[in-house]
């Protein structure tokens, strides 16, 4: 608890917040890592494949790229290679044949069960031990941080 305070006291809420998103984000790869060792997946392909089963509504690579804040060219990267390993099926748009719209194949679904267990596993501890009342605060927090970004 003293290195938080020591952080929001030097340097402020946003550094604490990107410094805390890190550890997320390096812990959840470490949880990933540990389906995946016999796969030949990254962990951005693992990201891609879950954010794919948890947005079904953004389907092409573009989308991706701007909900994830990543750059296309590595998602076209990604989605090449789990294309040729059968993870995803890439299916041309009917009324434009330059967007193209990303399906999970069975194997992709089915790496996607473990996957899937270890997030959960993960977010429940993540959200362990906060109230009510603190998440509704968070709720808030975030999205006004967010609004703020949007601003930049």
């Amino acid at each position: 608890m003293e290195e938080i305070d020591e952080i929001l006291n030097r340097y402020g809420i946003g550094e604490l917040l990107v410094l805390s998103a890190m550890q997320v984000k390096k812990k959840h790869t470490k949880m990933c890592a540990q389906v995946i060792k016999e796969q030949p997946l990254n962990q951005n392909e693992v990201d891609i494949l879950l954010f794919l089963k948890q947005h079904r509504e953004v389907d092409t690579a573009a989308e991706i790229a701007k909900y994830r804040c990543v750059s296309k060219s590595q998602i076209c990267k990604s989605v090449d290679d789990l294309t040729r390993q059968g993870y995803l099926i890439v299916i041309p748009d009917e009324k434009d044949r330059r967007y193209q719209h990303l399906s999970l194949s069975e194997k992709g679904n089915q790496i996607l069960i473990e996957l899937e267990e270890v997030r959960k596993v993960f977010l429940s501890k993540l959200e362990n031990g906060i109230t009510g009342e603190e998440r509704k605060m968070f709720q808030s927090v975030i999205k006004k941080i967010r609004q703020n970004v949007m601003d930049l």
